[in-house]
């Protein structure tokens, strides 16, 4: 969120999902959906969790 006076509003919609693997390994993907012309359009991501 920029603080900078005059910037546009960024409006995403914003959807994900997890998957545990094993007791201490997850996985999660998803993706943010921009809703203004200021937001990207489309910025998937992925990632992994290891608690240790």
């Amino acid at each position: 969120m920029s603080q900078e006076k005059g910037a546009d509003w960024i409006g995403t919609f914003d959807v994900g999902v997890t998957y545990k693997v094993r007791p201490n390994i997850q996985l999660d993907a998803g993706v943010n959906i921009g809703l203004t012309d200021a937001a990207d359009d489309l910025n998937p991501f992925i990632g992994l969790t290891v608690r240790y």
